[in-house]
């Protein structure tokens, strides 16, 4: 069964937990601003997921020079070879939007998140818009959704969360 933390209007994650006997498997997207961010079909180690998107910091990704500049324009930079210390604002949060390129910083109290549906996706995305999308997520929203994602993972398999080895009887 699907589940939703979170605001789609806003910043929300949509996951469903999958069984498994290794680890936290299941599917995941993101909202931000209504637009849906990732492949729902695409299995994947949700607890990987839960620890990339819980390293989005601040600190590490402070950048008001992009405020200023155009969804493309960023992008150009980031993904730029001239540049390379612009390439830390590439987001990659796992698998399941590897069909996705996607560029976070941080500004004045949010996250600002720029993507675009790659030109040749794996996934089927009927009806996804063309070109860049942007959103701004608070940090304290972008945080509390992201806190609350990891504790379902931590519910689903405790052993799992804490490093431990899963438990196989016979």
């Amino acid at each position: 069964m699907r589940a939703i933390i979170g605001d789609q209007q806003r910043f929300a994650i949509e996951y469903e937990i999958q069984p498994s006997v290794s680890h936290v498997m299941g599917t995941v997207r993101l909202w931000l601003e209504g637009q849906y961010l990732g492949a729902i079909q695409d299995k994947n180690i949700l607890s990987a997921i839960s620890c990339q998107l819980g390293s989005l910091s601040p600190e590490f990704h402070e950048n008001a020079a992009f405020l200023n500049k155009s969804a493309s324009d960023v992008f150009d930079l980031v993904y730029s070879e001239e540049h390379l210390e612009a390439g830390v604002h590439c987001f990659t949060p796992g698998e399941a939007f590897d069909d996705f390129s996607i560029v976070a910083f941080f500004h004045d109290g949010a996250f600002y998140f720029i993507w675009k549906l790659d030109d040749d996706p794996h996934f089927a995305y009927p009806g996804y818009p063309k070109g860049f999308q942007t959103a701004r997520v608070s940090i304290d929203e972008y945080r509390r959704v992201v806190g609350l994602f990891k504790e379902a993972i931590e519910k689903a398999w405790p052993e799992q969360s804490r490093g431990k080895s899963p438990r196989v009887t016979d």
